[in-house]
């Protein structure tokens, strides 16, 4: 398949997943859509908003299930980088600051905020990442779960042991445990390369044998997306593609 576009699984949960899988199509790359997770919306209510006075979002997912649960846009949002503030804006939601980074990038933000502001972080069940640190009370609110999807991945978990995939892009933890969980320690895939969003969702692949890890020197999806590009634009695949 001389001169075909290399093929890039992307894993992460729906609805990002296409969202990805359209800005790797425009840049020439062949999107394998199947995520690795989804999330699920927790039985919560949105009655603690009226107890505090500015949203911590360290997800997407986050801003989703929120906006889901109310029509309250009151509150400023600290946000933890750009797709989440994105979505965020999106949603109706005033950005305060976006700390255009990780977590540990958030909690330097907050840090600054005034002393005695009631700081409410809407979050997943189990989160990735420690804002406990920043000298201010932020008070975690799971929304939603991370939860591994039970089918879909198969073929493209084939294609990846066949070497038929360029690519796979990880960009949560919670992904990575799950690809982790579906491979061998010391597995050989060397026509592949991981590409992390940042070094904790390489950690849980370490041990598999990728032909590289590469990761964005910040974790912002158009970073990764860059390397992607760099990476692999004009190469084609290593092995045919099934018919």
């Amino acid at each position: 398949m001389t001169g075909a576009a290399p093929r890039v699984w992307v894993t992460r949960a729906a609805p990002g997943a296409a969202a990805t899988a359209e800005r790797l199509a425009q840049a020439g790359l062949v999107p394998v859509v199947a995520p690795l997770i989804e999330t699920t919306p927790l039985a919560t209510s949105a009655d603690r908003l009226s107890d505090h006075d500015a949203l911590v979002f360290t997800s997407a997912a986050a801003v989703r299930q929120v906006a889901a649960l109310t029509s309250d846009r009151t509150l400023p949002v600290y946000a933890v980088g750009e797709a989440t503030a994105r979505a965020a804006r999106a949603a109706g939601w005033t950005v305060a600051a976006d700390a255009d980074g990780a977590v540990a990038d958030l909690a330097r933000t907050l840090a600054g905020t005034p002393p005695g502001l009631r700081l409410l972080h809407p979050c997943a069940a189990v989160t990735a990442g420690d804002l406990s640190t920043v000298g201010r009370a932020v008070i975690p609110w799971p929304v939603y779960r991370t939860d591994p999807v039970c089918s879909g991945w198969a073929p493209a978990l084939a294609d990846l042991r066949a070497g038929r995939l360029a690519g796979v892009l990880v960009q949560s933890p919670s992904a990575a445990a799950v690809l982790a969980e579906r491979l061998q320690p010391g597995e050989a895939l060397t026509h592949t390369v991981l590409f992390a969003l940042s070094d904790a969702c390489a950690a849980p692949l370490a041990a598999v044998g990728f032909r590289e890890i590469a990761c964005p020197p910040f974790p912002r999806e158009t970073a990764l997306l860059k390397v992607v590009v760099d990476t692999l634009a004009g190469a084609p695949p290593a092995a045919p593609v099934r018919q």
